[in-house]
């Protein structure tokens, strides 16, 4: 009998989030991201990509990539590190991809959606291998994606219900109002009032004209006193809400710590 596979979310969660980055710069982030209190669980590199990232837990299994090139020029499509660091990409889980593909055919502005399939290298030298789904092809300063989870699950189901959690996601600027629309009609989020929702984060969007569209994340963290250096976009830290894990006396329960005013 062959491994079992966890089944992927039923709904949509946020997968992952890339922020690009030269080498000094990934440890920089890196450094502080720690400070924070979220962990370094691997190091992987993508040859057919000339990519090496750094891999941090979030809740629901996902993670944040700080990623930066191999060598300089290592990556082969275009010039995403010409402004780093950034926050560059945000991601969501898909238990079909076949059937979003389908989906997006009949839709406008779809023409140029993609499937991209690839692979990296652990720490440890085994492999992973991911497909990601693009409305459009993932070039620019700024793209989103789904993330077929049947075949291959969300890395780091096992710090789920443990690591920091995702709160919210807000993007601004001159294309806001564009992704907002991609969002709804594509990755179909689910609406929650004004805003979106991918699991437990809500998502924003600020139409702002004249300004390059850029990603604010919030992150629940144990240590919120810490600034994340970026060029692009931003990290803001707020307090983590302590998830105590079901039984069977009763649901999930969450408790605060004593003071969860919001730091930057």
């Amino acid at each position: 009998m062959g491994a079992h596979i966890p089944s992927p979310p039923e709904k949509r969660i946020i997968d992952h989030i890339i922020v690009m980055a030269t080498p000094d710069e990934v440890v920089a982030i890196t450094t502080a991201l720690e400070r924070a209190g979220l962990r370094m669980a691997d190091a992987v590199v993508e040859p057919a990509l000339g990519l090496r990232s750094r891999m941090f837990p979030l809740g629901g299994g996902g993670f944040i990539e700080v990623a930066c090139e191999l060598t300089p020029g290592s990556f082969p499509h275009g010039n995403p590190f010409e402004n780093t660091p950034r926050i560059a990409n945000v991601s969501y889980t898909t238990a079909d991809g076949a059937a979003d593909m389908a989906a997006w055919a009949k839709k406008p502005g779809t023409a140029d959606a993609m499937a991209q399939c690839g692979s990296w290298r652990r720490e440890d030298g085994s492999m992973g291998y991911f497909v990601a789904l693009w409305p459009i092809p993932p070039t620019g300063e700024l793209f989103f994606a789904l993330q077929e989870r049947r075949l291959f699950p969300l890395p780091f189901l096992e710090e789920a219900d443990t690591a920091p959690e995702v709160c919210a996601v807000r993007v601004y600027g001159e294309e806001a109002g564009l992704w907002q629309q991609r969002h709804r009609d594509l990755f179909e989020l689910e609406e929650d009032g004004e805003l979106l929702r991918a699991g437990n984060a809500k998502l924003a969007f600020d139409q702002i004209d004249g300004l390059n569209t850029q990603i604010e994340v919030t992150l629940a963290v144990p240590n919120p006193d810490v600034e994340i250096p970026l060029a692009s976009g931003a990290f803001t830290l707020v307090h983590q809400v302590h998830r105590v894990p079901p039984t069977d006396s009763g649901p999930t329960r969450s408790i605060r710590p004593p003071h969860p005013e919001r730091q930057n």
